[in-house]
């Protein structure tokens, strides 16, 4: 192995943070293409879309998005081996909560494919929290060979089994597999190098951190259901068939906002310590980078989008799409706005105001059902557009207007304060 003491600059963590979950999620994208292309009807297709919607309720109470926390936790206000004692009962209730949810809706064999996709997120989940210790240390170059080549194997093991069984299960299985076996023989070595994995149960401590991150965990998991509102709306209003479209349109979209997560997740630590230090310039420097990136990040999405959608998606998603492209502009400022608060809210994190994200989030949540019903039955798809545009503007103003009087008070000068 490498030296340990070895650290990168912000640039190198962010290129390899970039390379490596670049790999992972276009190999997870093919898995749902070759699930199509390699069985012999739908019916693995629909299991592995199922699987997928329910997990990923469950997989934000296994994460309980304690990796932000973690990363800025630049004081070392709790000892290393708490972050796995945490995850480890956070992913045992996410994975009985979810076996509970399978069972009472499915007696069949779409329990087992959830229960099993379950848990290799929930190998994910460790993985994630392992690689908090790599980020701390400034070794993203570690998590990025990690992603690269747990996305590659999994996609050769998914298709090989999938190819001469046809069963979903022993795929997943496999996947599970591959992803355990990466964990222990490179993630969990690496990570031990920078941070204590091991230590005596301290169930006072792990209480009171989770009682903190309650609000955070919490409305990590409210976020993802302000998306899930409109859509599931659009459903019962206008049926499964327009549900598909809009569903086929925005998954391109998605590729900003995960662009934007491999941008900053490396910045997380750096802001942490900069507003630890309340070193104002270093801080605000970086912010506005930060600032920058999100412009340069938006405009190239919607001018490619305005050159390029109606000759790139009709070849993607088939010409049965031309009618609706019209849709996918408003879709790609919804997901950038979306960045933008997903930006702020982990800054929130930095600077443990886990309240106002509770309560903003929650907000967020009431105003995606009350606007949504009205908007959506009047405007069809362009309505959960509308929804989206308006809820994640009021999120992002709301967020702006607290993280001003945050940085205001923690950069205030002694003289300032006295008077």
């Amino acid at each position: 192995m490498e030296q340990k003491n070895k650290t990168l600059n912000l640039q190198q963590n962010i290129v390899w943070n970039t390379v490596g979950m670049t790999i992972y999620l276009g190999c997870q994208w093919l898995i749902t293409v070759l699930v199509v292309r390699l069985s012999t009807d739908f019916t693995n297709s629909g299991l592995l879309t199922l699987a997928m919607s329910v997990t990923n309720i469950f997989y934000a109470i296994a994460a309980y998005n304690m990796r932000a926390y973690q990363v800025s936790d630049v004081e070392g206000k709790y000892e290393d081996c708490i972050y796995m004692q945490i995850r480890s009962i956070t992913c045992a209730a996410a994975l009985l909560l979810c076996m509970g949810y399978s069972l009472i809706l499915y007696q069949d064999k779409r329990f087992f494919a959830i229960v099993l996709y379950m848990i290799f997120r929930i190998v994910e989940a460790f993985i994630d929290i392992l690689q908090g210790f790599d980020q701390k240390a400034m070794r993203m170059d570690i998590i990025g060979k990690s992603m690269a080549v747990r996305g590659v194997a999994n996609v050769v093991v998914f298709a090989a089994v999938i190819k001469f069984t046809d069963s979903f299960l022993l795929a997943v299985l496999a996947m599970i597999v591959v992803s355990a076996v990466v964990m222990l023989v490179y993630d969990i070595p690496w990570a031990a190098r920078f941070g204590e994995l091991r230590g005596r149960l301290q169930l006072t401590t792990v209480k009171r951190l989770l009682i903190e991150c309650l609000p955070m965990g919490v409305a990590a998991s409210l976020s993802s259901s302000i998306v899930t509102i409109p859509r599931s709306l659009l459903d019962s209003l206008k049926g499964e068939e327009v549900l598909g479209i809009y569903g086929a349109l925005a998954v391109p979209t998605v590729i900003v906002q995960v662009a934007a997560t491999y941008i900053f997740n490396p910045m997380l630590s750096v802001y942490a310590v900069h507003y630890t230090n309340k070193d104002k310039k270093a801080f605000f420097k970086l912010f506005n980078r930060s600032l920058i990136a999100i412009a340069g990040l938006s405009i190239c999405a919607l001018a490619g989008a305005y050159f390029l959608e109606d000759l790139i998606l009709p070849i993607l998603l088939g010409e049965a799409i031309k009618p609706y492209i019209s849709l996918f502009i408003p879709m790609l400022v919804c997901t950038i706005l979306n960045a933008a608060v997903w930006f702020e809210t982990n800054l929130l994190v930095v600077i443990r105001d886990f309240k106002s994200y509770f309560w903003v989030t929650v907000a967020a949540v009431v105003l995606s059902l009350a606007a949504g019903y009205p908007l959506i039955k009047m405007y069809s798809m362009n309505g959960v557009n509308i929804t989206l545009i308006i809820v994640n503007a009021v999120q992002l103003l709301l967020f702006s207007i607290i993280l001003y009087r945050k940085f205001q008070k923690n950069f205030m000068t002694d003289q300032q304060i006295q008077s």
